[in-house]
């Protein structure tokens, strides 16, 4: 994708209601906003936080934070060797959290070391029983972050929490075996995650092709 635009539609207080912004812009081999079931953008309030990816083919892909402040959009880190699209989320503190994979490798948590922080992350532990995450999908409540995701070569997804404060992982639960050797394919792909007070709600879909024309015959 040559000449990528990425925008973000903001609500703030102008009369004429909402602002289409440009955030960057350059080349990328994919959507940098692929992956609709999670979060590309939070807002605390008083900033707009997002990332772009970049890079002309999956080897040499790059992530790159930004914050919108004032009516500017700000520079932050850049995340080296990112696959899928970064998810983006704010913690109770107003950390920045952002989570995304490599190919083959367990995901990266990285958190602000500050409220609004974008160019100062730490890196959270993954779960240790993760070697892979694919399609991943992630939701924050109160100090408890949710994640699902699918694992190759099975196509098993996945789900789990992280406790941010003491920074443990729940034990890894089996939402649905994955099946690939024949079709239609059990392939439990995007993760759509909400959580309330007693849990967590999954919406997930599933790719009777998976890995082929990754089409969806049921939700």
């Amino acid at each position: 994708i040559t000449g990528l635009l990425i925008a973000a539609l903001t609500v703030e207080a102008d009369p004429s209601g909402w602002i289409v912004s440009e955030v960057a812009r350059g080349d990328s081999w994919v959507s940098p906003y692929w992956g609709y079931c999670a979060p590309k953008i939070a807002t605390d309030g008083i900033a707009y936080y997002t990332v772009g990816l970049w890079g002309d083919s999956p080897e040499t892909s790059h992530g790159t934070v930004y914050k919108r402040q004032d009516g500017v959009w700000i520079e932050g880190a850049e995340l080296p060797g990112v696959y899928q699209p970064p998810v983006v989320m704010l913690d109770s503190a107003g950390r920045v959290i952002v989570i995304y994979n490599q190919w083959e490798k367990p995901i990266l948590i990285l958190r602000g070391r500050s409220p609004g922080a974008i160019d100062a992350f730490d890196t959270l532990p993954p779960h240790p029983d993760m070697s892979n995450a694919f399609y991943p999908g992630a939701a924050i409540q109160g100090d408890t972050l949710y994640f699902a995701f699918c694992s190759t070569p099975s196509y098993t997804m996945y789900l789990s929490s992280l406790d941010l404060g003491a920074l443990k992982w729940s034990p890894l639960v089996t939402m649905e075996e994955g099946q690939v050797e024949k079709k239609p394919k059990t392939a439990w792909t995007y993760p759509i995650l909400l959580p309330d007070a007693n849990g967590v709600h999954v919406v997930a879909s599933n790719c009777p092709d998976g890995g082929d024309e990754n089409s969806y015959n049921i939700v």
